[in-house]
């Protein structure tokens, strides 16, 4: 085997290497304690994994992005309005694993596009990356009506 071809393989090996043992999972948005949270589905086989997240963005839905607030800039056709990583010089660490509050950066994370206020009926998008695994989901509020009973004047 020649030093040309040798080369090729080292270089290819771990380049391959990362198809091969990634888990894509799916996110939902849920309303805990009362604040929006990012939770990791568990599904067979990988009911145990652990999700390793160092890169979380939440973005408009491509077909709403006219309708959403302006967020830092635009990010394709969507509009960031909330992200977190791990600084570039620990760009292999974990910050955090999931469930993640939204707005809530975790120690070890910086936040690269600052909270924006999200609309009701607006499509967002939640997308993590870590070592290994990625996952995504969308969401969307839903405008509720809450009663709250008060006595009579009087």
């Amino acid at each position: 085997m020649g030093t040309v071809q040798l080369r090729r393989i080292v270089l290819i090996a771990p380049i391959l290497s990362l198809f091969g043992c990634s888990h894509a999972y799916q996110i939902e948005a849920q309303v805990r304690d009362g604040v929006l949270t990012f939770v990791y589905v568990r599904t067979a086989p990988f009911e145990d994994y652990r999700v390793c997240v160092n890169n979380l963005t939440i973005t408009t839905e491509s077909n709403t992005a006219n309708a959403a607030p302006p967020g830092d800039g635009m990010f394709g056709y969507q509009r960031r309005v909330w992200a977190i990583e791990t600084p570039p010089a620990r760009s292999n660490d974990c910050f955090a694993d999931l469930p993640l509050a939204f707005g809530v950066v975790p120690k070890g994370a910086i936040e690269t596009v600052p909270k924006h206020q999200l609309q009701v009926g607006v499509v967002y998008n939640v997308l993590t990356m870590g070592l290994g695994s990625s996952g995504a989901g969308s969401f969307r509020l839903r405008q509720t009506i809450e009663v709250e009973n008060v006595r009579p004047a009087g």
